[in-house]
Parts: structure tokens; C-alpha cells; sequence
């Protein structure tokens, strides 16, 4: 019942947020925020983190129908994606609904410097796992929230970089279709835990 609970509750924020999309994030933020926290603290939470060791990106798990997807899952954005380049995706198929907050989405790895498109509150985003190159940036003092549906892993993932020559270098992450961290939910910490330990490491620092 929780499972189906905590499954719905987005959807319903996405059906609100769509209908009052024309109003300013900030009067969305005062409802959504809250509830958005309060579903994620009791989801595992698996966070990525960039060399520097700092967070970009908190991911919930929602549902998952295998370890290699499809499946649900919450995104919090709070940093920008690591200069590592433009990157694709594992699966083919994988729609993005932001929750909360907003992204600049960087499209052009030739033109890595190129302003990208400002994705906010209300939007969606559709990605596709081999013609979708992006790079996702957060403003300072920004974040974001998305609801985030994605297909069964298809191949492997990797990075787009533009070189001296002006050629498109592709360095990939891993050629295996098989998620090698597939199922990480089954034993990761839910969110109130993992949030409480970085605010602590943040404060300490």
C-alpha cells in the first residue's frame, strides 16, 4: 500500500503542476516542495557525485519492473553535470517532467559553450537514448526536481567531447547493456538518512 502510495502522489503533483503551470514557480514550490521532500525521504536514494567528491544529483527510487528498467524514479538536480562532456543514455526511450525548480539542457556537444534550452516547472522533456547528447546545468543557488520514466537498458553509455581537430570524440562509460549497480535500491539508505549525512559532512567541512 506505502509502495502505491508514494507511486501516485507523483503523478498527481504532475496533473496539479501541468494545470497551474502558467503560474510562477514559486507559488507551485510553496505546495510542492514539501510534498516532494516528504515522498523522497522515504525512498532509497542513490547520490552521484563529481571528482570533486561534491553531489550533482540525488536519484529515488520509485519502481523499477527489472534491474535494468523500465522504471519510476525522482531526480533531484543540485548541481550542474561534471565537465566530462555531453552525454547519452543506456536505454532508448525516457521522458522527464520537472517537478520543481528548472535546468539549462546544453544540446550541441560541437558547441559545448552554446547557450542551452531553459527547461522549468511544468515541462517536459523527452529523451532518446542515442540521438538525446546533453549536458545538464544548474545555476547557482538553483535546483531541480523531476519525475523521471525511462525504458529497459538497450546498450552501453558514454560521453561526447569536442577535440582540437573539431571532431566529435565519444569515450564510453561502459559497452555492457547490463546495469552493473542494477537493484542498488534493494540495499540503499532512504533519503531523510542519506540528506542528514551530507548536511552533517557539509557543516564539518
Amino acid at each position: 500500500m506505502l509502495k502505491f502510495i508514494l507511486l501516485f502522489l507523483p503523478l498527481l503533483i504532475i496533473l496539479i503542476i501541468k494545470k497551474l503551470s502558467s503560474r510562477k514557480e514559486g507559488i507551485l514550490g510553496k505546495y510542492t516542495r514539501p510534498l516532494i521532500k516528504a515522498i523522497t525521504n522515504r525512498l532509497p536514494v542513490k547520490v552521484l557525485c563529481g571528482p570533486n567528491g561534491k553531489p550533482f544529483l540525488f536519484r529515488y527510487h520509485l519502481l523499477a519492473l527489472t534491474p535494468d528498467g523500465p522504471g519510476l524514479c525522482i531526480h533531484h538536480f543540485v548541481d550542474s553535470d561534471p565537465d566530462r562532456g555531453f552525454h547519452d543514455h543506456p536505454w532508448m526511450h525516457a521522458l522527464s517532467f520537472v517537478l520543481a525548480g528548472s535546468y539549462e539542457e546544453k544540446l550541441n556537444p560541437s558547441l559545448p559553450n552554446e547557450k542551452g534550452r531553459l527547461v522549468s516547472t511544468g515541462n517536459f522533456n523527452y529523451l532518446h537514448g542515442i540521438k538525446s547528447r546533453h549536458r545538464v546545468m544548474i545555476a547557482d543557488g538553483e535546483d531541480g526536481w523531476t519525475f523521471f520514466m525511462f525504458g529497459k537498458r538497450r546498450k552501453g553509455w558514454g560521453f561526447y567531447n569536442i577535440m582540437e581537430n573539431g571532431e566529435l570524440h565519444y569515450k564510453p562509460m561502459t559497452t555492457e547493456i547490463k546495469d552493473n549497480d542494477g537493484g542498488w535500491w534493494k540495499t540503499a539508505s532512504k533519503g531523510r538518512e542519506v540528506l542528514h549525512r551530507w548536511e552533517k559532512k557539509t557543516k564539518d567541512n
